[in-house]
Parts: C-alpha cells; sequence; structure tokens
C-alpha cells in the first residue's frame, strides 16, 4: 500500500506515529472482508462495511479500458465505453455544455428539490447502468468508490422510510466535451454526494484531475442494509475530532469560533465565498499535531487515485502550508452534539464537518462535510461570481426541507417534481 509521502523528516515521524495510531483506533482495515484497495494506489480507508461487500463490487472496469494509464486516459475510454450505445436523447442529455451555471448545479439535497445534471441512473437499462457506474470507479480510488457505493446504498436506506431517496436517484454527467487535451468537468453525484472532477488538460500537470468542490454527507451514520453494515464516514469524522481533541486548553480556546453554523458555510451555491482564515493557525501547533491536520485532510483527498491525490497533498500538507493553516471549531468537539463544527482552512485546502439534526430519522445526528480547493474548483476554469442564483434557489429549497417536518411526517414532506 502505498502512502503519501510528508516533505520532512519531522513530519515523516509524526505521520508514521499517528498512522499506527489511527489504524489501532478503526481495526487494521476499515474494509472489513476485503484487501486494501490498489487500484489507484490509494489506502482504503474512509469507511466502515462489516459482512457482504457485494454492493461494492459494480461498475467492473470495461475490457477495452483495462490497458490504460493514467486517470484522464481511463476515464475518457470508460465514458465512450458508457456513452456509445446510448440513444441519440441519451447523448445530449449527458453532454451539457460547461458553463458557470451549470457547474454550480449541485447540491446535498434530495434530487426532487434540486435537479441534477445530466442522466438519472434510474433510467438506465441494467447493462447501462454498470458502465456508467465503471465512469465513477474510472476517476476515483477505491476508497472513493467504495465510498461513493455505501452513500447511494444510505440512500436506498433512507427509501425505505421516506419518499425521495434511493440509489438510483444519482446522476452522471459530462460539461464540455470529454478530451485530452481540453477542460472539462465530470459530475457525478445525488444527495449527499456532489464532486466536480475537473480535467485539466495535460498543461496543468500534475495535478491534471481536480475533485472539487467536493460533497459528502450521510443519514443515519450507521446503518445495515441487505445484510452489510455501513459507516460511510467514519474514518473522516474520527480524522477531525483527533484534530481538535488533540489541542491543549489553550489552543482549543484560540481555535473556537464565535458564531454557531447548522451546516457547511461554503456549500453549494457558495462558490467562492470563503471567509478571512479564524482559529488556531499552525505555527501554534507542534509537529505531532500537524501531522494529524494532514491525516485528516488525507480522508478527503484520497478519494482521487495516487497521482493526483500525491500532487495535492504535496501543496496542502507542505510544511510551508501547514504553518498557514487554520483549524478551528465552534458550539462542541464531541460528534454526538447538534451543532458541532469542524473546520480545516488552509491556502488553498477547505475541509467542513458540520453534525445536523437528522432529517428523516429525527433523533440522530447526521454529517454534511465539503472539501474546495481555494485556487482549483471547477479545476480553476470556471468563474465563481455569478451563482448568487442559484444560491437563492438553494436557500428556498433547503427551507422547505427543514420546515416542512411541522406539516406531516417524514414520508409526506413535500418534494418537487
Amino acid at each position: 500500500m502505498q502512502h503519501l509521502a510528508p516533505r520532512s523528516a519531522r513530519a515523516i515521524r509524526a505521520f508514521a506515529l499517528l498512522l499506527s495510531t489511527a489504524v489501532t483506533a478503526c481495526g487494521s482495515s476499515d474494509l472489513t472482508g476485503t484487501t486494501a484497495g490498489t487500484t489507484g494506489g490509494t489506502p482504503t480507508t474512509p469507511i466502515t462495511v462489516a459482512g457482504s461487500t457485494t454492493g461494492l463490487t459494480a461498475g467492473a472496469m470495461p475490457a477495452a479500458c483495462a490497458s490504460q494509464s493514467g486517470t484522464l486516459a481511463r476515464t475518457l475510454c470508460v465514458f465512450n465505453v458508457f456513452t456509445k450505445p446510448l440513444s441519440t436523447t441519451q447523448q445530449a442529455n449527458v453532454q451539457l455544455a460547461l458553463t458557470t451555471t451549470n457547474a454550480a448545479r449541485w447540491s446535498n439535497l434530495p434530487v426532487g428539490m434540486v435537479p441534477r445534471n445530466g442522466l438519472e441512473f434510474g433510467s438506465l437499462s441494467s447493462a447501462q447502468l454498470d458502465p456508467a457506474l465503471a465512469v465513477a470507479r474510472a476517476v476515483l480510488s477505491d476508497t472513493g468508490f467504495a465510498t461513493f457505493q455505501a452513500i447511494r446504498a444510505a440512500d436506498t436506506y433512507l427509501g425505505q422510510s421516506a419518499n425521495g431517496y434511493g440509489e438510483n436517484l444519482y446522476y452522471v454527467a459530462a460539461l464540455g466535451t470529454p478530451s485530452a487535451t481540453s477542460r472539462w468537468l465530470l459530475q457525478i453525484g445525488g444527495h449527499h454526494y456532489g464532486p466536480n472532477f475537473a480535467f485539466n488538460g495535460p498543461s496543468a500537470a500534475p495535478v491534471a484531475v481536480t475533485a472539487t468542490p467536493f460533497f459528502i454527507g450521510v443519514e443515519p451514520q450507521t446503518f445495515t442494509l441487505n445484510g452489510t453494515a455501513y459507516t460511510p464516514l467514519q474514518s473522516r469524522k474520527v480524522a477531525m475530532y483527533t484534530v481538535i481533541n488533540a489541542l491543549d486548553a489553550t489552543q482549543e480556546a484560540q481555535a473556537k469560533l464565535s458564531a454557531s453554523f447548522d451546516d457547511v458555510l461554503v456549500g453549494p451555491g457558495k462558490d467562492g465565498q470563503f471567509p478571512t482564515q479564524q482559529g488556531l493557525v499552525g505555527t501554534s501547533l507542534t509537529a505531532a499535531q500537524r501531522a494529524l491536520v494532514q491525516t485528516a485532510i488525507l480522508q478527503w483527498v484520497h478519494d482521487l487515485a495516487t497521482p493526483e491525490a500525491n500532487a495535492l497533498m504535496a501543496d496542502y500538507a507542505a510544511d510551508s502550508s501547514l504553518a498557514k493553516t487554520y483549524v478551528a471549531w465552534a458550539t462542541s468537539t464531541d460528534s454526538t452534539v447538534q451543532g458541532s463544527y469542524l473546520r480545516i482552512d488552509g491556502p488553498r485546502v477547505w475541509i467542513e464537518f458540520a453534525c445536523q439534526g437528522g432529517i428523516v430519522f429525527r433523533n440522530q445526528i447526521h454529517f454534511h462535510t465539503i472539501w474546495r480547493d481555494k485556487l482549483r474548483d471547477y479545476g480553476g476554469s470556471i468563474s465563481t461570481a455569478s451563482v448568487r442564483a442559484a444560491e437563492f434557489g438553494r436557500q428556498l429549497a433547503e427551507a422547505r426541507v427543514h420546515f416542512a417536518p411541522a406539516f406531516g411526517r417524514a414520508d409526506e414532506w413535500p418534494i418537487a417534481g
């Protein structure tokens, strides 16, 4: 298993100590019953799955693409295998113009409330769905694909208790013309999952593929579906709260934000709206604490394949970057408390972890998180200034979600068609 290398001997020692601690805390493998993944070479540590892992094996790599080297070439090949047999109407729906409006059309809300770009999984035949999932597998690491499948499973679990949720209510779309030489965007997502994979062209090396904005959430935190137990965001939660709980009393006080947060701050429709850095700066952290920050960042970045993840981590986790990276919290440092909120805010990297009250399961906490790159959201090729209308629509839809329970049970909430 390859690891993402810190840049100094001191960081290497701290990082090695942290990894051994994390393995002890989370178990020898977070993907029980499987071997640590090697596709893309990234560590498989973002999800816990006990029992059968049948649901994680879909989306097999097409034979025609098996020999392709590199994320871009592999994704182009699989996307072509997926789209070539589609009808003319389906092809027109899956490939759209690369515009600010289209790029900003993603959300954490159910798709009935905020429509997504592209083709819905539920509209595809079984012969079409597997290649569609292979597109996701091509651009993600094993870790990232397993997490994607677990979030889809969570939606199917929600669908047993409320309308408007399910593993088929996910979409795939290409914005711009898929190409090895020009910029284009791949969106794969639905409720609680919203990455934006930007293919930036060969001149963008070594980061030829980026993934932000990348929203990921889950409700409920843990569940069992068809005999398989899932805890999709366990490693992210553990890593983030390990950072905050490693602070001493003075540091914790310095890291506390005066505001409170009921959701992530720079979520859907908030492109480019990063606040002034607040909290505890990296120069006030020990080497071991900075290594904890590095590992927390890794929990999001290693959803990408190794070359891209390594290139991003080389920047995010460089000593010079970590020295200017702030950690912060609000309301509580306990993940069981509604309103508990954590943040990592670097020169480029932005990660938020928010604990919300349950929507379908009202007595449970559920998680929202987001990873952004201040310089390279949408690959840096899309303007982030013209999203005010999209933000208004998102807030309106969100208000319906939060206030609708007053009018009836969860399965009676109004879902727009």
